[in-house]
């Protein structure tokens, strides 16, 4: 269980360095309030309380408190002392007025994950935005020759398009490796133009099927 919550957070990571920070569109759906923290989770128009209002999570004596808890006796009851006019007044005015409109339910909190805006978690959104970060993106057709193989057309696009799993490729989408470096030479990283062309076993297979093919040998490095 433990390695599963690790690779959850590594995966979590991953995303948010590529720019897309997942946690941030996931907050607490209310119920009865009490699986809820008011001033550290976000649960109310999309922010964290004790972010928005500062100068009044200062005050505050219970700074785990929960929804339920909170809203069930007066705000102020667990502030250390009373609001003072300025900024303090003005955050709890705005406060109570984005209260006004939470009322609690007899369910349970849950959390949930909106994408869309419209309240609804769909798998299909998190699968696109993770395409576009990932996968890459090509305006130019793709052209194929009849003349030879399917499967040789297939190889020959995504060398093109450099999608062959090298180990320099899977190092960019996350995949731990022990090394990125060509497993056949140790030289240089392994990337679809080391593989191929600069490898010295690649070289070698250039030159015996020029050998073959009757053709003069050309160092394509």
């Amino acid at each position: 269980m433990t390695s599963n919550w690790c690779s959850i957070v590594r995966e979590l990571n991953l995303l948010k360095n590529k720019g897309f920070n997942f946690l941030s569109h996931c907050l607490k759906r209310i119920g009865d309030g009490f699986r809820t923290r008011c001033w550290q989770d976000r649960w109310l128009a999309g922010m964290v309380l004790r972010d928005r209002f500062p100068r009044l999570f200062a005050l505050e004596t219970d700074k785990e408190v929960l929804v339920g808890v909170k809203m069930g006796t007066s705000m102020v009851d667990s502030f250390r002392r009373n609001i003072r006019d300025g900024v303090e007044r003005h955050q709890f005015l705005e406060m109570n007025s984005m209260l006004e409109a939470v009322s609690l339910s007899p369910v349970q909190d849950r959390w949930c994950c909106d994408l869309s805006g419209d309240g609804e978690f769909r798998v299909k959104e998190v699968r696109n935005i993770i395409d576009d970060l990932f996968l890459p993106s090509y305006s130019d057709s793709t052209r194929w020759v009849k003349y030879i193989p399917i499967k040789i057309n297939v190889f020959a696009w995504r060398v093109y398009r450099d999608c062959l799993p090298t180990r320099s490729n899977l190092n960019h989408r996350g995949v731990i490796l022990d090394s990125v470096s060509c497993p056949l030479c140790q030289s240089s990283e392994e990337t679809i133009h080391h593989i191929l062309f600069r490898c010295d076993l690649a070289k070698i297979v250039l030159r015996k099927i020029c050998r073959w093919w009757d053709l003069s040998w050309q160092d394509l490095t």
